[in-house]
């Protein structure tokens, strides 16, 4: 099962870098994603730190975003619902910031995609963040 876990996550990987549009100068630079925090929907974008920068990083309304900790989930059924293998892990960076500082932003989706011995299997994933809130 942990092999197919790795074939699922390197998948998932994929889709989600072949859906980034490709710049040649610049490192891929994600579409706008639009999440809840705590109860608002906002739209992150995301910006290049330019070439050898350190990839890309995420803003709202001008202001940079940053997840300090948070949990994500992940479930792999079959074409009968049957639950084939799934994996939930968590992370903190700040244990000294209150809680108070950061937004509480989630977001979730799940993609198919044919298997050769088992058919057609759906990922589904989701996050929950904690995002260090701009000015907070």
């Amino acid at each position: 099962m942990r092999r197919l876990s790795l074939v699922l996550s390197l998948a998932a990987l994929a889709t989600i870098l072949s859906a980034l549009p490709a710049a040649a100068a610049q490192p891929p630079r994600p579409e706008p994603l639009t999440i809840d925090c705590d109860g608002e929907t906002i739209t992150v974008e995301f910006r290049s730190r330019g070439r050898g920068g350190g990839g890309v990083v995420a803003f709202h309304e001008g202001r940079p975003l940053l997840a300090l900790g948070g949990t994500f989930t992940f479930e792999v059924t079959d074409q009968q619902g049957e639950v084939l293998d799934s994996d939930s892990e968590s992370f903190r960076l700040a244990k000294g910031i209150d809680d108070g500082r950061f937004l509480t932003c989630s977001f979730s989706d799940s993609f198919t995609f044919p298997d050769p011995s088992l058919g057609e299997l759906t990922v589904t994933f989701s996050a929950e963040l904690l995002v260090l809130a701009p000015g907070r």
